[in-house]
């Protein structure tokens, strides 16, 4: 007698992913991307020209409406004075009076001079900003036409001189220089292990804050304020003064 048996069950078979392929860029399009970029980068740049134009004719407009009202003032003063001195002359009893009016006049005329002092400092400063603004923006310009620093790292590149603007840009070039790399060993299926324990692509940080502005109402000194306190101030300025003056 024949036993019966039960029919054999066929082993699973398993799929075998089909292999990643590497999207690859034609020529075409990586001019059309240089070019794209290139673009952005002028319109960027020709803006920032045009505020730093507008800018410009501001400061110098405050400045020439600041030097008219200082004329204007001091002439009004003198004028005060001379006729202080003319009543003296004709009458001796008000002498007292007249050296009480002097001195008045001469405290307001110190004050005058003094504010006009703080007003050249804080035009001074501003266009010193406005100057290192536009040759960043211009430094990236170059860079980009020149293809050395990836649009990444365009953020990076600051500075309030131009030795820290030149060394943001070498350290991106070097970041870029290494991103390239990386995506090359990617490519060919090699192992890159500086970029494995983090010593790739790195935010650069800039410069430190370096001092504040007391806020409340008091007086801010512009004649004995560095470049870098103005610079990391300079929001705190805009806001102090009301959106008046070279703030505006």
């Amino acid at each position: 007698m024949t036993m019966p048996t039960e029919p054999l069950t066929a082993e699973p078979t398993v799929a075998t992913p089909a292999p990643t392929s590497v999207r690859t860029f034609t020529a075409e399009e990586v001019e059309k991307f240089r070019a794209d970029e290139k673009n952005k980068q002028a319109s960027r740049l020709a803006k920032l020209q045009a505020d730093f134009d507008a800018a410009q004719a501001k400061v110098n407009e405050l400045a020439e409406a600041t030097a008219a009202r200082e004329r204007a003032e001091a002439e009004a003063l003198e004028a005060q004075a001379q006729a202080a001195k003319l009543e003296a002359e004709k009458d001796m009893d008000a002498k007292q009076f007249v050296e009480s009016r002097t001195a008045e006049l001469e405290n307001k005329l110190a004050e005058m001079q003094r504010q006009a002092e703080q007003e050249r400092a804080a035009l001074a400063l501003e266009r010193q900003f406005l100057e290192m603004k536009a040759y960043i923006q211009g430094r990236v310009a170059e860079e980009t036409v020149n293809k050395t620093i990836h649009p990444a790292f365009y953020d990076y590149i600051d500075g309030q001189t131009v030795e820290q603007v030149e060394a943001s840009i070498a350290l991106a070039k070097q970041k870029t220089e290494l991103m390239v790399q990386e995506i090359a060993a990617r490519e060919q299926g090699q192992t890159q292990q500086a970029f494995q324990t983090g010593q790739g692509v790195t935010t650069y940080s800039g410069p430190s804050s370096m001092g504040s502005v007391t806020e409340g109402g008091e007086d801010i000194d512009f004649t004995n304020m560095s470049y870098a306190d103005f610079v990391k101030n300079r929001h705190q300025l805009i806001r102090s003064a009301g959106g008046s003056g070279i703030f505006s």
